[in-house]
């Protein structure tokens, strides 16, 4: 059931949080444009609270609400992908020695019980090999007899979450009449809609600024490294616009939007406290991993800080977090793994409204028809 890394099924992908869901499929290209089938809709306040499911029954009917009025064509499958509450969910890397294949679970589950803070008979819990030494780091002396494995170490991406919470969204899903077969937690999703896969990259953090909360995700080479979700959010943006310029939600959304940081001053002296706390709370990740990088990446220190979620779509948000941070800031790009690099395809959606999608669409790549 829990199969962070599943193989790839005809099917589509639903993307929670506590105030929405999110609708993805990706098809076969008709002319330059892909097929990308698309929706969501609001969560009512109380039906998800912290990633927990507090209504099974509300929440199926919405679920098949949103299904059935998605844009850009239909839904005809029964199999979901599901994203899992990055809240709930514990994701790390573990350093291990370099053991032969049939010996790898039996230390990951061993180790992962040193860290998963919950007892492993409480989680659905998966793995994957990251990284191995490298020949050339491996020499004939280092050669383990005993075990039949070379010498020096490897790394395993772990992942674990809670099974009540899971089968509380595997419950929902039956409800609506769907068939979970691919579930994973949102910052495995992050990474594959915005990191360019089968590249090996430097050091750089995904910043997903949600509605109620942002994630943190360190991408290193070709794995995530680290994941961390704050309560710092876009609705603290909303809310201080709202009661200081005394307007409504719609208001404030659109002065984000159009204006930001960019048009009046007394706008960003207004939010300013919002972005002074993201900015702290980035700083203090980035100083985390960089005090604890194992000394094999190189360079141990973040290069790149890549935006996405509806929030990033604060203009001037990007050149603010540039100026204060002192590193390159950019928007992600949801379709990365989904165009040809050589092509100028025109995208289906806005990139700005492709953002608010990333979670989304990366675990629709994962169960799409792109070869």
């Amino acid at each position: 059931m829990f199969n962070i890394f599943s193989t790839k099924l005809d099917g589509f992908a639903l993307n929670f949080s506590d105030t929405s869901l999110k609708v993805a499929q990706l098809g076969d290209k008709t002319g330059r444009v892909p097929r990308f089938i698309y929706g969501q809709a609001e969560i009512p306040e109380g039906i998800i609270e912290q990633g927990e499911i507090k209504n099974e029954t509300v929440l199926a009917d919405l679920i098949k609400k949103t299904i059935s009025q998605v844009k850009g064509g239909k839904i005809k499958s029964k199999y979901v992908a599901v994203s899992l509450p990055e809240e709930k969910s514990f994701i790390d890397v573990l350093r291990l020695p370099n053991l032969k294949k049939e010996e790898v679970r039996g230390a990951v589950l061993f180790e992962a019980a040193n860290y998963i803070p919950v007892p492993l008979d409480e989680v659905y819990f998966d793995f994957e090999v990251v990284q191995r030494p490298a020949l050339s780091e491996v020499s004939a002396p280092l050669v383990d007899k005993a075990q039949g494995s070379a010498g020096g170490s490897m790394e395993v991406l772990v992942a674990a979450t809670p099974k009540k919470i899971v089968d509380s969204y595997v419950s929902a899903l039956k409800l609506a009449g769907l068939k979970p077969f691919f579930m994973e937690v949102e910052s495995l999703s992050l990474s594959r809609a915005l990191i360019k896969q089968g590249v090996n990259h430097r050091p750089l953090l995904i910043i997903d600024f949600g509605q109620f909360r942002t994630v943190f995700v360190i991408f290193v080479g070709q794995s995530l490294r680290f994941s961390s979700t704050i309560p710092v959010a876009s609705k603290d943006l909303d809310y201080l616009l709202m009661k200081q310029l005394n307007i409504t939600l719609a208001e404030a959304e659109k002065i984000k939007q159009t204006e930001g940081l960019w048009g009046d001053s007394k706008i960003l002296d207004i939010i300013v406290p919002v972005l002074t706390d993201l900015t702290e709370q980035i700083k203090k990740h980035l100083d985390y991993y960089h005090s604890h990088s194992p000394l094999n990446h190189v360079p141990h220190f973040v290069e790149k800080i890549v935006l996405c979620g509806g929030g990033a779509n604060l203009k001037g948000l990007a050149s603010f977090l540039t100026d204060t941070l002192k590193i390159k800031i950019e928007l992600g790009n949801p379709w990365v793994n989904v165009f040809s690099g050589s092509c100028k395809e025109i995208l289906p959606v806005s990139l700005e409204e492709s953002l608010s999608y990333a979670a989304a669409m990366g675990l629709a790549l994962s169960v799409s028809l792109y070869d």
